[in-house]
């Protein structure tokens, strides 16, 4: 990869590079053996855990932009190494017991997608059929959200790499679309949802340019993605496997570039440094802690700062 000398969305060239997953720049038990791996690897000796370990490592950088705070991990991969990772990584690639497939409760109990339903409902045209596509699925609460609260006028499709959803798919009448997006579909969504999928994509624009492609003009784009703002890259906020940053300024500009202009962006749920805490304190909290913070990702107020970017777009002629 040619390093970058400005920035991908913005083009500014006021950016910075910060060491990934080791944004306090400090020399610590991490880092030293994700040297020692990097030297073990280039000496020959390595095996398919180590090759992995290296994907994400914080001898490699984060080139930030200092105007829009866009991020994106400096580094190639080869092609078929992302694919790899997640099939050996994906811990939701097997799908769900059987006997869980009608448990409702794990769908609308869930407090992210029942922000997210918050969010995106009061723009849903409920007039007529909806056809909806859910990027990077795997349970699809959402599809079975809208079919809930809509009816059967909702036509559900998904992109989804774990083969082991292909049953609980069939049973709720979702039609898999493709494994990875882009994919050969040729069908335009009414609306398009995407919940921290983004951040993972290899290459941005490809996929910024798919989501158009399969968004109607008119229709409807959701996203949501980690908050990557200041206060993120001011704390040792852990960043595997996340290849690209988005703050509440990029985000838009991307889109806005692919023929999307926004209906609704916010900063969402817990404050990045309330959240900071709660992340390295995930083993110990209680119950009342954990449900706290589940709580406010239920929330579409905005938050300045919040942990989580929801932005909804519309596809434009």
């Amino acid at each position: 990869m040619r390093p970058a000398s400005d920035c991908a969305i913005c083009h500014s060239p006021s950016i910075e590079r910060v060491p990934y997953d080791n944004h306090e720049r400090k020399f610590n038990t991490t880092v030293l053996r994700h040297h020692l791996g990097a030297m073990l690897h280039k000496t020959g000796v390595t095996s398919e855990w180590l090759t992995h370990r290296l994907l994400f490592s914080p001898t490699q950088n984060i080139v930030r932009c200092r105007q829009c705070g866009y991020g994106c991990y400096e580094r190639d991969f080869s092609p078929g190494e992302l694919e790899r990772y997640y099939g050996r990584r994906y811990f939701l690639a097997g799908g769900l017991p059987e006997e869980q497939w009608d448990d409702f409760g794990y769908v609308d109990q869930h407090f992210k997608t029942r922000g997210q339903w918050a969010f995106v409902s009061p723009h849903l045209d409920r007039s007529s059929e909806i056809r909806m596509l859910d990027i990077g699925a795997a349970a699809s609460r959402m599809s079975r959200l809208i079919k809930h609260h809509l009816g059967d006028r909702v036509e559900c499709a998904v992109v989804e790499p774990g083969e082991g959803w292909t049953g609980y798919y069939q049973h709720h009448g979702i039609r898999v679309a493709g494994r990875f997006f882009p994919c050969p579909d040729e069908q335009q969504y009414d609306y398009v949802h995407t919940s921290h999928w983004l951040e993972h994509v290899e290459r941005l624009e490809p996929v910024l340019q798919g989501l158009r492609d399969r968004t109607r003009t008119g229709g409807l784009c959701f996203i949501e993605v980690p908050n990557c703002d200041a206060t993120y890259f001011a704390r040792a906020f852990p960043d595997a496997p996340h290849i690209h940053f988005f703050t509440a300024a990029s985000l838009p500009l991307a889109m806005k570039q692919h023929g999307f202009e926004p209906v609704q962006v916010a900063e969402c749920a817990m404050p990045n440094p309330e959240y900071f805490h709660f992340r390295y304190r995930t083993d110990s909290l209680t119950e009342d802690e954990r449900l706290t913070v589940e709580k406010t990702e239920s929330s579409i107020e905005q938050v300045p700062g919040g942990s989580l970017l929801r932005g909804l777009f519309r596809a434009v002629a």
